[in-house]
Formats: C-alpha cells, structure tokens, sequence
C-alpha cells in the first residue's frame, strides 16, 4: 500500500512537471515569434529608409556612433533569434 502511494506522488510529480515543461516551451515559442517579428519589421523599416531618396544629409560623429553601435546590438540578436532557430 506505501509502495503503491509513493507510486501515486511520483506519478503526480511527473504529470505536474511535465505540464510545466510543456507550458515554459510554449513561452519560449511565443518568444521567438516575437522576436522574429520584431526583426523583420525593423529590417523592414531599414529597407524602406534606404529605397527613400538616398539624401546627403550630414550626421555628427557622435551620432554616426551610435548608429554603428545600434547596428552591431541589432546584428547581434538577429544572429541569436537565428541561432535559437536552428
């Protein structure tokens, strides 16, 4: 009868565990589609920006600066949303 109680709880463990696991995946999906969505509107933007009129306006070096550095953190979740895609 203990045997067969301690069955029961190991069981119950597994079940609740399991949808636990099955509930975080789903997080984790919901996630990643939100990140990939959030990239391709930005490169979607970016690409519009750069059909717009190729004005010659002038940009300081300072925000020249931070635009590099908004593309390198931009690249580097595009190559993370990829890599959790594989």
């Amino acid at each position: 009868m203990l045997l067969e109680m301690t069955q029961i709880q190991e069981t119950k463990i597994h079940e609740s565990i399991n949808e636990e696991l099955k509930e975080l995946r789903k997080q984790l999906e919901a996630e990643r589609m939100k990140k990939v969505q959030a990239v391709n509107k930005l490169a979607e933007i970016m690409a519009r920006k750069e059909m717009s009129g190729k004005k010659t306006t002038k940009v300081s070096s300072t925000e020249l600066k931070k635009r590099e550095k908004e593309c390198r953190r931009l690249q580097q979740e595009l190559d993370q949303v990829n890599w959790l895609l594989k």
